[in-house]
């Protein structure tokens, strides 16, 4: 087990550990700071550490309209993040504005994918506000999910991201938001060629199936490639009979016959 991380000033710092190969850009530090945060124990955490608090009331509230779907212009959320407020060192480690901040840097990440330029601007901001929020709740299943899509993102060592992911499904392992953000995150990954079909991966899929609405999961299957439906037959046969009908009623309904690609 790693050992847990010293705090130094507004950082956090781990032990002395083999150095990670230098991704591009500041993505060197979001490793080494990944590498420290996953330290933490459930017990004993210091509620300081590292990062800030920018406007909370006007934060929280961009973050809300985020999670409803509202669109947010990427170069705004470049200049939220990226402003120095953002990455200034606070005392506030309230669920609401410590998960507002994690929800605008990861919107703005992902928003700036396509930005090489503007990403390197906003990536720091963005790890510090998912290391807060893990410092000050490092049971937040969802937040490891966040860290983990913010480093991998940022172009962080594979054991980096591996690790907050890890720590996502022993965490939150049942949380319907969580598994579905982390299926989509997972399934990206897998096809990809960088992950690999996981058997945690196969229980959010378990859990899609079971959960959801039917007519979600005839849509999710429909709309997956071969690969992904090919993880699905088990857990769709696996449903009450009941159930397991109504799910193939609606993928017919969509157009796929089911009965032709199942084995």
């Amino acid at each position: 087990m790693a050992m847990a991380p010293t705090i130094t000033g507004n950082a956090l710092s781990a032990p002395a550990a083999p150095a990670a190969p230098r991704p591009r850009s500041g993505a060197a530090w979001l490793a080494a700071a990944m590498l420290a945060v996953l330290g933490l124990t459930t017990a004993g955490i210091s509620a300081r550490s590292l990062t800030i608090v920018a406007a909370s009331a006007d934060l929280t509230d961009l973050a809300a309209s985020i999670e409803q779907g509202a669109h947010s212009d990427a170069a705004y959320l470049a200049s939220v993040v990226g402003a120095d407020s953002f990455a200034r060192d606070g005392d506030d480690c309230s669920d609401a504005v410590t998960r507002a901040r994690l929800t605008v840097a990861w919107a703005a990440m992902d928003a700036l994918a396509a930005d090489a330029q503007k990403l390197q601007v906003v990536e720091a901001g963005a790890m510090r506000a998912a290391l807060r929020r893990l410092a000050c709740d490092p049971l937040d299943g969802g937040a490891w999910l966040r860290t983990a899509m913010i480093a991998e993102r940022g172009g962080a060592p594979h054991d980096v991201v591996d690790a907050a992911l890890s720590a996502s499904y022993r965490l939150a392992p049942a949380e319907m938001w969580v598994v579905e953000s982390r299926l989509e995150f997972v399934t990206r990954s897998i096809l990809a060629g960088s992950t690999a079909v996981s058997a945690d991966y196969k229980a959010d899929l378990q859990r899609f199936v079971a959960f959801e609405s039917t007519a979600r999961v005839a849509a999710a299957y429909v709309a997956a490639p071969p690969s992904v439906r090919s993880w699905l037959w088990p857990a769709i046969d696996a449903q009450p009979d009941r159930r397991r009908r109504e799910i193939l009623t609606g993928i017919d309904r969509l157009g796929v016959d089911y009965a032709r690609e199942a084995p």
